[in-house]
């Protein structure tokens, strides 16, 4: 099990400073801060995520701090998971229309239509049958990544010193 260890003066530093008393909101730097921390780790593992603060923390603080991150932690991972679900909707459609487009080439082919209208057209194929395949195996795979890394967070186990 990896070990992450975040410092803070107070625990108060961990959130926006648009938060409200009931409505805690995770500081976009804190976060960020948490990623880079753990991708530098390089780690399938379990983490555990230390948060050390100067301050006494309360039990109530560090609930709140707990669902704080695990709130927006799992909002990310939800919004990842649907991005994945778009692109693949995306790429297939992309491909079908491509395959599509590929059956028309051959008949308009087979009526001898002009050269610039089917190298147009194979053009067009083409076009659509690489974004399809772009789609899939390269923006995906950062969204993949992410995805893990936000499971990994959510997954942690956070304890306060």
């Amino acid at each position: 099990m990896e070990n992450i260890v975040l410092e803070f003066k107070q625990i108060e530093n961990i959130y926006s400073e648009f938060s409200s008393t009931n409505n805690k909101i995770l500081k976009k730097k804190f976060a960020q801060h948490l990623e880079e921390a753990i991708d530098e780790q390089d780690t399938n593992e379990d983490i555990t995520l230390t948060i050390k603060c100067d301050e006494n923390i309360t039990k109530q603080q560090k609930e709140t701090a707990t669902n704080t991150i695990k709130k927006y932690y799992g909002r990310k991972f939800k919004q990842s998971e649907n991005i994945i679900k778009k692109n693949r909707i995306i790429a297939l459609s992309m491909f079908i229309i491509a395959v599509l487009l590929v059956i028309c080439l051959h008949f308009l082919n087979e009526i001898n239509t002009h050269y610039i209208i089917t190298t147009i057209l194979e053009v067009v194929v083409w076009v659509f049958a690489w974004e399809s395949t772009d789609i899939i195996f390269f923006k995906n795979t950062k969204d993949k990544q992410d995805k893990k890394l936000y499971k990994q967070i959510l997954s942690s186990k956070i304890t306060f010193k």
